[in-house]
């Protein structure tokens, strides 16, 4: 069974599809909901970045997968 989780949360991803997160929504907050769920899909804000910080964590990995939303800011670029 899969679950599909929805967050406001913002993100980064790489040119490899690695998605990271400067706070604790990464990985291990993610990979809880494989107690009961086969796979877990994350629709998110995630924006590209050649590089990202060496304090973010990677927030994708085994059986947790995100779906990209758009990063818009604002009424203007909504």
């Amino acid at each position: 069974m899969r679950v599909t989780v929805t967050t406001e949360f913002r993100y980064l991803a790489t040119a490899d599809g690695a998605v990271w997160s400067p706070s604790s929504l990464a990985y291990p907050f993610w990979s809880r909901y494989l107690a009961v769920f086969d796979q877990v899909r994350v629709v998110a804000r995630v924006q590209s970045a050649t590089r990202v910080p060496a304090t973010y964590l990677r927030c994708d990995g085994d059986r947790v997968s995100f779906a990209p939303l758009p990063p818009y800011q604002g009424p203007f670029q909504y």
